[in-house]
């Protein structure tokens, strides 16, 4: 059989995973590093993908090469760790496979297991050595962010729990904090407060995070940031603050939590909170901005 018959033969056992026929192709000389798809795929790839150790293991005792990669820039170990793949990930580990090697988009393994909730690849890898990020790449991403922003507490804890101590880490923290606040992940967002996250912190365009509970009009989330010193006079890239926020979407529960914690009710871009309210004609709104006014207001009075 002719050498590409014997590759295109092979390339469908793996797909089939055929392994008892694998190897009879690969004893009659198919490569094990035959290339597949139109990402420069392998045959390794393929076999992890499939989660078949069996097959796996085939093809790295005839010589399968654990560091190629694909068009993405992922090795085998890149696709177990994003699947899961424990099994895989520990035998590609024992044969001394870089697990720390991040692809075209500063991906390492670890970071797609905690991205897609695989605690117990995460903790193997943490286990063997595999070390962290400690700081996020140039697209604000880390393995912690990566968890926060999907919401796995688990995994949260266990990258914040095994980091080492002598190394700050929190610049990556606050922008853990910022993701997780972003996706509305409130859990994630406790635990990263009791860590040293700061409640203050700004968007990549400058925006106060207190206004993305605004956005998604969270008042457990909005209440979280409150109670934990966020400034509620603080102002957006449009010069508006998070009660007038809070009124431009019609959310009285939101314009009670701001005004509790010390929203100035007279802050004003040209407008002001009770403009606003009387614009849009939202009766509930008026009253909790009227009634504002009237707690604050002095025996002289106030002008409007």
């Amino acid at each position: 059989m002719k050498k590409d018959r014997l590759n295109t033969e092979l390339v469908k056992a793996v797909y089939d995973e055929n392994v008892e026929l694998a190897a009879l192709l690969i004893e009659n000389g198919a490569n094990v590093n035959t290339k597949i798809g139109d990402n420069n795929s392998n045959l390794l790839i393929l076999a992890a993908s499939l989660s078949n150790s069996e097959m796996m293991e085939l093809l790295l005792d005839n010589g399968a090469t654990m560091h190629a990669a694909d068009s993405d820039g992922d090795f085998a170990i890149h696709y177990c760790a994003a699947d899961g793949y424990l099994e895989g990930v520990e035998l590609l580990m024992s044969r001394k496979c870089l697990a720390h090697i991040g692809n075209k988009n500063m991906f390492t393994p670890m970071m797609y297991a905690a991205g897609n909730g695989n605690l117990e690849v995460v903790r193997y890898f943490l286990e063997h050595g595999v070390p962290m990020r400690y700081a996020v790449d140039k697209y604000e991403k880390s393995e912690l962010t990566l968890a926060c922003e999907k919401g796995y507490t688990d995994i949260v804890k266990l990258l914040l729990d095994s980091g080492d101590p002598k190394i700050n880490r929190s610049a990556e923290i606050n922008h853990a904090f910022k993701s997780a606040i972003i996706n509305g992940e409130i859990d994630v967002a406790r635990i990263l407060l009791q860590y040293g996250a700061k409640a203050n912190i700004k968007t990549k365009r400058g925006n106060p995070i207190i206004f993305a509970p605004i956005h998604q009009e969270d008042p457990d989330l909005l209440s979280l940031l409150v109670s934990n010193g966020a400034d509620v006079n603080d102002r957006d890239e449009y010069g508006y603050t998070p009660l007038i926020k809070a009124i431009m979407v019609r959310r009285e529960d939101l314009a009670k939590i701001l005004i509790e914690a010390g929203a100035d009710i007279y802050a004003t871009k040209s407008i002001t909170a009770l403009s606003i309210a009387k614009e849009l004609g939202d009766e509930a709104l008026l009253n909790v901005i009227t009634d504002a006014i009237d707690s604050k207001c002095n025996t002289k009075g106030c002008e409007f």
